[in-house]
């Protein structure tokens, strides 16, 4: 196992890279996929609704985690919601009752994610009512499902699109639109990334380099010994270049049960990860690290001290503070009478 070298992005973020980013965006070249398919029934919502339906507190206010996406775009990014069968209908309804959060419609794509079937704990199929139980499949399952669709084909004869943006839906302080790293993507098939683990035990999945290719191994999977020396977090946030997602559609992920109570028994569900073929870009990938306060705020629960609502709408608050006042700083430096 090789030791990964990364690169931080606040050293070489400059106006350079900057303008190159802007250029693949202003192109058409760039699109964005939020992964949008889980259930938010642990957020006091409905089963069949979205965990971007939730509203984060923000001091004397909310905002809707699909609104502090959405309005990070810019109007000619074509952006795709992977949706799950539970909630597709519920997100679509919530985009046309907000007015696509005032985005350009033609713009806005819905594909519901692929399924597999999900096994009793004796490894036998789950049949309800005489049918087989079906669940969402993992973030793997975007690969099928942009194949599936003909999405990819779309946006790539219809808009230009050759690279794409990764993440889920519940990192709020994802950066949907960040030139430098959108530069970054131009020679590469996989850029992604990453943030320090807080203490060797976090339960995250980390990078790895295996003879020059990209692995990640989720944090169950990490000997004890691993565990002390592999301190790159994987944050979900990658641009994976057209060429990458078409060859990625073609293998077949392994399966990942994980034990759930489902129809008040426990039972295994089936999940494919993204990562799982990473490996198949060989050397054309690149890691990067950015600030953990600013990119990496994760929501997992309704309350508690760590990734709630509460803890991610004050790290965003300190995010959006922080931009403020460098603004005002330059708008200061830059005139003589204020």
């Amino acid at each position: 196992m090789k030791k990964l070298v990364i690169e931080k992005m606040s050293e070489i973020r400059n106006s350079e890279l900057e303008s190159v980013g802007k250029e693949i965006v202003k192109n058409g070249e760039y699109a964005v996929l939020i992964l949008c398919g889980g259930q938010a029934s642990r957020f006091g919502l409905e089963p069949n609704m979205s965990k971007g339906q939730v509203d984060v507190p923000l001091g004397k206010y909310q905002e809707n985690i699909f609104r502090i996406f959405m309005k990070q775009l810019k109007d000619y990014v074509p952006v795709i919601l992977m949706t799950s069968k539970a909630n597709n209908v519920s997100i679509q309804q919530f985009f046309k009752e907000n007015n696509f959060f005032d985005y350009e419609k033609d713009l806005v794509f819905f594909v519901e994610q692929t399924e597999d079937e999900v096994l009793d704990l004796e490894g036998k199929r789950l049949r309800r009512d005489g049918k087989i139980v079906k669940s969402p499949n993992g973030h793997g399952g975007l690969y099928a499902t942009l194949d599936k669709s003909g999405l990819i084909e779309k946006l790539e004869q219809n808009y230009g699109v050759k690279k794409m943006l990764i993440t889920n839906i519940d990192n709020i302080g994802c950066e949907l639109i960040d030139f430098s790293f959108i530069a970054c993507s131009q020679n590469y098939d996989i850029v992604g990334k990453t943030v320090k683990k807080s203490y060797a035990g976090e339960k995250v999945g980390v990078f790895q380099e295996e003879e020059g290719k990209l692995y990640v191994k989720e944090y169950d999977e990490i000997s004890s010994e691993d565990n002390e020396s592999l301190n790159w977090a994987n944050i979900n946030t990658f641009i994976l270049s057209i060429k990458f997602l078409k060859n990625a559609a073609k293998i077949k992920l392994p399966k990942h049960y994980q034990k759930k109570r489902m129809f008040g028994q426990m039972v295994q569900k089936p999940e494919t990860r993204l990562f799982d073929c990473f490996n198949i870009a060989g050397e054309s990938w690149k890691i990067v690290e950015v600030k953990r306060e600013e990119e990496f705020i994760p929501i997992k629960n309704k309350e508690g001290k760590i990734d709630s609502l509460y803890t991610a709408g004050t790290l965003y608050l300190k995010k959006k503070i922080k931009f403020l006042n460098e603004c005002l700083k330059n708008l200061k430096d830059n005139n003589e009478n204020i």
